[in-house]
């Protein structure tokens, strides 16, 4: 059962998880989506709109906020930003992000959706550069580009309880129009987020 939460709650007023490995859990992964060494203090989410973010990642991107993580949800769309600080991000335009020079680092751990990565050449330049000079963790999420299947690793993470309830609440806070265009997976209970790990 999902644990409950009240109503217009955020990430932040939550319990944090026990332990940090809350925020760590994998099955059937070779490893952790974050090194267990280390924290790493910025993570930033690209995705076509809010609506993909959260149904693809949302419950991901809960669990790492509650450890500490500086979470940031870059969307295509103009999106309210609601969903976002549900979850413990913040909402930003992607291409108001992408728009200026990228500070190095830029983030240190980049998930992407596959189909903002197909779209927007900005991105692929972004992210391909993360990876050419190994500044950041790489994952994406929905369809896989062509060019990274040889290099991708499949990784299922698994939400904790409070995940999945955020995750849920924040899928409540957007239209219904909105996740019915989205194409990341469809549903309100979730247990488990797919994610591709890449490294070149």
């Amino acid at each position: 059962m999902a644990a409950r939460i009240p109503a217009g709650a955020t990430a932040r007023q939550a319990k944090r998880p026990v332990g940090e490995m809350a925020a760590r859990r994998t099955i059937r992964g070779a490893r952790p989506l974050l090194q267990t060494s280390r924290l790493l203090p910025r993570l930033a989410a690209l995705a076509p709109s809010m609506a993909d973010a959260v149904q693809s990642m949302g419950g991901w991107l809960f669990d790492q906020a509650m450890v500490g993580l500086d979470t940031a949800v870059l969307t295509a769309e103009q999106s309210d930003e609601r969903a976002a600080l549900i979850l413990g991000a913040r909402a930003r335009d992607l291409a108001a992000e992408l728009a200026e020079p990228l500070p190095r680092p830029w983030f240190q751990s980049i998930a992407v959706h596959g189909a903002v990565y197909e779209r927007d050449p900005r991105v692929r330049r972004a992210v391909r550069s993360a990876l050419r000079g190994r500044s950041a963790e790489v994952m994406f999420c929905g369809p896989l580009p062509d060019e990274f299947a040889a290099a991708a690793k499949p990784v299922w993470y698994q939400l904790s309880i409070a995940a999945r309830a955020f995750k849920a609440h924040a899928l409540a806070a957007l239209p219904a129009q909105a996740i019915l265009a989205a194409s990341g997976p469809a549903g309100f209970d979730q247990a488990v987020e797919v994610f591709s790990r890449v490294s070149v």
